[in-house]
Parts: C-alpha cells; structure tokens; sequence
C-alpha cells in the first residue's frame, strides 16, 4: 500500500492498482486526493489507479511508524 498525503489539504490516503494484468497498453494515470481532487503525482501503468482516504485508526497508526 502506498500512502501519500495531498499538499493542498493535507489528507493522507492510499492508492491501490486494481487489475494490473493487461499486457502492454500502460498509460499515464493521475492519482488524485479523494478529499478534495488534487492530482498529486502520476503512475505509469496498465492498471487502474484508485485512492481512498484513511480512517483515523489507520492515520493514527501510519503517523506512529513513520515517525519510528
């Protein structure tokens, strides 16, 4: 699981790739806050980008191994 946090309004989320097995095809996807829309950076892939923000157990939980 990748986490990113938007620069504009400071959500953490994931970012998960859902059916990545096509051969060949792989275009540029936007990964965009699912708060407030923000493309945040871009994935080279055949899969199809999807982010979620997280709950506040998993914010919490991230936050204390980051800083570990």
């Amino acid at each position: 699981m990748s986490v990113y946090t938007c620069p504009d309004c400071a959500e953490l989320f994931r970012v998960a790739y859902l059916s990545g097995t096509f051969p060949g095809g792989k275009e540029r996807e936007d990964i965009d806050c699912p708060s407030c829309g923000k493309t945040v950076g871009t994935e080279v892939t055949s899969a199809v980008v999807s982010t979620q923000a997280l709950t506040a157990a998993e914010k919490a939980t991230y936050l204390a191994n980051r800083k570990q």
